[in-house]
């Protein structure tokens, strides 16, 4: 058996993989050009996260997407949340997601008194499968997040 790269064998890489750029020139300027606005100007950005930058932002996203609304949150855990509130859930309802994920995928689902049921991955893709998803549902099943 070959030795790993660590303890001397030869890399999988020759090269490091490329570092991850979120951002570039375009989104640093358009930053800059915010926080400009928001230390000279009338209020761009209110306390509550609202004002005609963000409602600029909130078309432009939904017309990205093809919708016809959309809200921003902080993080993928508020969008959860966000979603899982506006169902209005009875406490108790089952909601189905993978056991391979962040917390931010079941805290929500606490958050709104319903209960996490994790349905089992496949081994070589680790997502949740349609037949591990068809055994875990029951009649206070409402929700599915993958």
């Amino acid at each position: 058996m070959d030795k790993l790269a660590v303890e001397g064998g030869k890399p999988v890489r020759e090269k490091p993989f490329p570092p991850r750029i979120l951002f570039d020139e375009k989104e640093k300027e358009a930053v800059l050009e915010l926080i400009e606005k928001m230390m000279t100007g009338p209020e761009v950005i209110d306390l509550y996260g609202t004002g005609p930058e963000v409602e600029a932002y909130k078309q432009e996203f939904a017309t990205f997407f093809g919708a016809r609304f959309a809200t921003p949150t902080t993080s993928g855990t508020a969008a959860i949340h966000s979603a899982l509130g506006s169902l209005r859930l009875e406490p108790g309802t089952e909601v189905i997601t993978s056991p391979i994920t962040d917390p931010g995928t079941v805290a929500p689902i606490l958050m709104q008194n319903c209960i996490p049921v994790f349905a089992d991955v496949d081994y070589d893709t680790l997502n949740i499968t349609a037949a591990s998803i068809e055994k875990m549902i029951t009649e206070k099943t409402r929700v599915l997040i993958p």
